[in-house]
């Protein structure tokens, strides 16, 4: 069973292996753009925010208030606006629905960056197994009988056709 393994494994070449990380680089750079799209679409000016919102809290005006939060799609805004609408229940209402929506926002920031983190761990090791390939490859070519002739030159072209096809 080794052997066949090895023998479709040197048969298929390490060749694939390059466009498995060419594909893996293209999904990353993807998911990195479209998250940085993402964490930049949710900032905003959290110190005009403060000071806007302080003023209609204190003047009791929640309906500006909710709407101030509504017209706004930064995090905080989103957070606050949450344990707003729920300030009438009591402060432990509030607190809980503001923990809630900083899960949700969470989860909605960190969407994708787990898949990221596996490939940034993981591409080396694919790599690495193109790099066995050739290797194995190289020690197959250097076991035929056309290696042991006196053509060595043939036979190490060969070999090194199959590690410079792997590296």
């Amino acid at each position: 069973m080794i052997e066949s393994l090895t023998r479709a494994m040197v048969q298929s070449g390490a060749g694939w292996v390059l466009w498995v990380l060419f594909a893996l680089s293209f999904a990353s750079i993807a998911i990195a753009l479209e998250r940085a799209w993402v964490f930049r679409s949710a900032r905003g000016d959290l110190e005009l925010l403060v000071r806007e919102l302080r003023k209609l809290l204190h003047k009791d005006d929640l309906r500006r208030a909710r709407q101030l939060l509504a017209s706004g799609r930064s995090v905080e805004q989103r957070v606050v606006s949450a344990g707003l609408a729920e300030s009438e229940l009591g402060a432990g209402a509030a607190e809980e629905a503001m923990s809630a929506a900083m899960g949700l926002e969470r989860a909605r920031l960190e969407k994708r960056l787990l898949f990221l983190g596996t490939i940034g761990n993981n591409a080396p090791f694919i790599g690495l197994l193109g790099t066995v390939i050739g290797i194995v490859g190289a020690f197959e070519e250097l076991g035929r009988p056309q290696a042991m002739s006196n053509a060595p030159s043939n036979s190490i072209r060969a070999v090194y056709g199959t590690l410079a096809g792997s590296l």
